[in-house]
């Protein structure tokens, strides 16, 4: 899980940058949180596969780039249903 706090520029936009450390940590996927422009709470939660995750970071402005939209969530319901135990019929 990686914390994306806020960034606010000079010219009033804002920034995230989600942060990756390939050589500490070999996740197959990354929970990003996104904080909201005073940090004090959830914005919104990126679910990023390892597979198309860049090696160092990833940074996000106001208008997030389309390729990024199908790993973004409002809330961790997806999460919590991709984690959730289900029985195998044999």
């Amino acid at each position: 899980m990686v914390l994306a706090r806020c960034q606010p520029m000079g010219d009033g936009r804002l920034r995230w940058r989600i942060r990756f450390d390939p050589m500490r940590y070999h996740e197959d996927v990354t929970l990003a949180v996104r904080l909201d422009p005073m940090n004090a709470g959830e914005l919104d939660y990126y679910l990023l596969p390892w597979v198309d995750l860049p090696r160092q970071e990833i940074r996000l402005c106001n208008r997030t780039s389309i390729a990024f939209e199908a790993f973004r969530f409002e809330d961790l319901g997806f999460f919590y249903s991709m984690a959730e135990r289900v029985g195998i019929l044999l």
